[in-house]
């Protein structure tokens, strides 16, 4: 009796475990990091292709709407890194915000491609029309 005991808690322990193991697996496979100008540059060259998110302001200056994708500038008090987007801006998307992009570098040079754009902000953000509203 005791030793189908101690074999149904060792059987128990290994299926925990296992589930375990498995969750983690999917949460590192599905995690996209977020990485700074100046990393950036390090992971274009140590390993293009991999996926992760992008922080930087968008330099004055060097937005480019006129052809597909759109071209533009990121920087963080460095060297830029030139990204291409190819989709709609959001609307808050302008020259010396904050942004967050997501993509990859396809190649060891070249620019960054961006999927995705997220407009950063602090606590105190408001959309336009409540600024507006408010301001009347």
């Amino acid at each position: 009796m005791k030793s189908r005991t101690v074999l149904y808690g060792a059987l128990v322990t290994v299926c925990f475990g296992a589930v375990a193991a498995l969750m983690v697996f999917a949460l590192r496979s599905n995690a996209v990091f977020y990485r700074t100008v100046a990393e950036a540059k390090q992971i274009q060259l140590d390993s293009p292709g991999d996926r992760f998110r992008l922080s930087g302001y968008v330099e004055d200056g060097s937005v480019d709407e006129s052809g597909d994708p759109i071209v533009f500038a990121l920087a963080d008090g460095g060297e830029p890194i030139r990204v291409e987007y190819s989709g709609k801006l959001p609307q808050l998307f302008a020259p010396g915000i904050p942004v967050v992009c997501e993509g990859t570098f396809p190649a060891s040079t070249g620019p960054f491609q961006c999927d995705l754009i997220m407009i950063r902000h602090d606590n105190q953000y408001s959309p336009p029309s409540s600024a507006a509203a408010e301001a009347q």
